[in-house]
């Protein structure tokens, strides 16, 4: 094949692969590294096909080949990209070839260039080939412009540039622009725009998306080295700046994986009042249900009941000790579902959940729990011991084999915490690295319907704000009620009761394009009873009978029918409440996806039928201490032996409780 055929070859391939119909209204970038042309037929063909259409020995006329091939191309419909393509590419791919310590000098990128197109000329030759190329290249970089300016024209329908320069790169910042971000790190940065909240206000200035950006990836997020070590070169940040702005303004507000799947995480969650575990996945906007394939067989289907934030699973459920120290992901053909491997597994309260579940690391001044794998555990200790307020402790139990549970963790000395992460082991660092996120928070304070409103809490006990924390020093510019502020980020929250007296009712507070607002309840609608001294003993606590040891359990609306299991056998019909008349007038809802439920004396499970069929969860963990059943109880007990029950967890203690009730049942 000749050279001009070969790269008319490679022209129709690119322009298919890069700047095709599908990439109408999408950001476009010519990302050409040896991996990305190897999957569409090798990049050693690409150069070579290049190599042999241009005039390399031609000090004067080095790329008249394209130059003649795009006026022509000038001349014509220009319906299609400019048969500039390959060039281009190769361009890119030296870019990607380019060491660490060679960023910062021009005349490295032309050797690395040279060295793409002649890979077996002897030293000599490549370094005049580098001269001509350098003294050339005004030429590429005006072809850069011309691809530019066609995809301009083309108002979209084949994708939006991303092309730019600046600094002292003005040349070779064209391709370098190009090679900073890989396809995998699109997919990356689409939870990083969600973690902004692009979606919701708006593309922010280059420079916040930086400084954002650079707060984000300090966590492991599995961005490319190349675009990491790029946020920490001043020249190589210019240009990424100019890609990322593009890529957030023409983000569709969806967070995905490379195959174009939604990503969901698979959350471990833990109640440390029964001393269970379970999974749950939130919901993902826009997909009611789906059927993921786990990775050694076996499927689990996610379905979510009316507007519930949580999905309900049923299916084959990972292992606990498996999916947490290794790591889990499992595709559907809208999901992906994903457990980060750790061996140190940071868990906080969870409103929506109304659990601790599993987050991404430890917060400074937060109530957490720790799952530790047991290697870990003195390495952990000692961390807790430098940094951790007195009353950490590892639980007696077991609750995960080969886990270790650390339970009122509250880290008040973050400084110790940092110090010491050089020397711990990846699996352990990721969870106790701070996750502070990269916008301003709430935190702290007293809140009041937690899980039911937005941000309401008692007077008196006003939050605190938690401003983004980056290597660098920045003030943040704060508005509260009308009154304009400005805050130094760092690590320690701003007490928001200081800047009172803060009256009951609403205060409106934005910070880093953040709204923060916040309401503050007086009382909850009932005066407080002064103190008797001639009355009862015990005054102010309830003293009822019942079930005074019994802890709530959270159930959710809209079941067909609830139970709750007592160890004796006995079943006790769950019934939904009315919302509250308090809770419309105080935060504006009139029911919730969950209610309350205090379970009798003796309850061992929480029996749950929705559309998906039973699922049954354990509440404390008696063993059974069945005799005999009524008959409403055989009734039940007939309908959950069935092999469609599902079991939250602790299945082992089920099998024993459904071998009684068969033996009840003469089954």
């Amino acid at each position: 094949m000749s050279g001009a055929d070969g790269y008319a070859q490679w022209q129709e391939i690119l322009a298919c692969r890069y700047f095709g119909e599908a990439q109408a209204g999408r950001p476009v970038l010519l990302f050409a590294s040896d991996e990305e042309l190897a999957e569409l037929g090798g990049s050693g063909s690409l150069t070579d096909a290049v190599a042999r259409h241009l005039r390399l020995a031609d000090e004067a006329r080095l790329f008249w080949p394209v130059e003649a091939a795009v006026a022509r191309w000038r001349r014509g419909s220009r319906t299609e990209p400019p048969p500039c393509l390959p060039l281009l590419a190769v361009t890119v791919l030296a870019a990607t070839r380019m060491h660490r310590d060679e960023r910062s000098a021009p005349h490295a990128y032309y050797i690395r260039l040279a060295e793409a197109l002649k890979p077996l000329a002897p030293p000599d030759d490549l370094a005049r080939l580098r001269d001509r190329l350098s003294q050339a290249f005004d030429v590429v970089a005006a072809l850069w412009r011309v691809l530019h300016d066609w995809l301009d024209g083309m108002q979209g329908q084949r994708g939006i540039s991303t092309i730019r320069t600046g600094g002292h790169f003005h040349r070779i910042g064209y391709p370098l622009s190009q090679a900073l971000v890989r396809a995998e790190d699109r997919y990356r940065l689409t939870e990083f725009f969600a973690t902004l909240g692009i979606d919701r206000g708006g593309a922010p200035n280059l420079e916040s998306i930086l400084y954002h950006l650079r707060i984000w990836a300090s966590r492991p997020r599995g961005l490319s080295p190349r675009l990491v070590a790029a946020l920490q070169n001043d020249a190589d940040s210019l240009l990424l700046g100019g890609v990322l702005s593009s890529l957030a303004e023409h983000w569709d507000g969806v967070v995905r994986e490379r195959a174009g799947l939604r990503r969901a995480r698979l959350r471990a969650c833990v109640n440390t009042d029964s001393w269970t575990m379970w999974w749950e996945v939130e919901r993902v906007a826009g997909i009611d249900e789906d059927v993921v394939q786990l990775p050694g067989g076996g499927e689990l289907k996610l379905s979510v009941r009316g507007d519930g934030d949580l999905y309900d699973l049923d299916g084959d459920l990972p292992t606990f000790s498996e999916a947490l120290r290794n790591g889990l992901h499992a595709r559907g053909t809208q999901l992906a579902l994903h457990v980060p491997a750790a061996d140190v597994v940071a868990m906080r309260k969870d409103p929506t959940i109304g659990a601790w579940a599993a987050h991404a690391g430890v917060v400074a001044f937060e109530d957490q729990v720790l799952l530790v794998a047991a290697a870990a555990e003195a390495e952990v200790s000692r961390i807790l011991e430098a940094s951790a307020a007195a009353g950490w402790k590892p639980a007696r139990a077991s609750l995960l084999s080969g886990w270790v549970t650390f339970l009122n963790v509250r880290i008040t000395n973050p400084a110790a915490v940092e110090g010491a992460l050089p020397g711990l082991r990846e699996g352990v660092a990721s969870a106790l690295r701070q996750d502070t996120g990269i916008l301003p928070v709430l935190c702290h304070g007293l809140p009041v319907g937690r899980g039911l409103g937005r941000r309401h809490y008692l007077a008196g006990g006003e939050p605190d704000m938690l401003l983004p924390a980056g290597e660098q020093t920045r003030m943040v510019r704060a508005v509260l009620d009308g009154v304009e502020q400005e805050f130094r980020a760092a690590v320690f929250p701003v007490p928001l009761r200081v800047l009172g007296p803060l009256p009951a009712g609403r205060h409106d507070l934005t910070a880093d394009r953040t709204d923060l607002s916040f309401t503050v309840v007086q009382t909850l609608g009932a005066e407080a009873v002064p103190v008797d001294p001639a009355g009862p003993a015990v005054q102010g606590a309830w003293v009822g009978t019942g079930n005074p040891g019994g802890q709530p359990v959270l159930i959710r609306r809209g079941l067909q029918e609830a139970y709750a299991l007592l160890h004796d056998g006995t079943v006790a019909l769950v019934e939904e409440p009315a919302a509250p008349a308090w809770l419309k007038a105080l935060i504006g809802i009139g029911a919730t996806y969950r209610f309350e439920y205090v379970p009798p004396p003796g309850t061992a499970w929480i029996a749950e039928r929705s559309q998906l069929g039973w699922r049954v969860r354990p509440v404390h963990p008696t063993l059974p201490a069945m005799h005999q059943l009524t008959a409403a109880a055989q009734e039940v007990w007939g309908r959950l032996l069935g092999p469609a029950t599902r079991i939250a967890s602790d299945q082992e203690r089920w099998r024993l409780y459904t071998q009684a009730a068969e033996n009840l049942l003469g089954r």
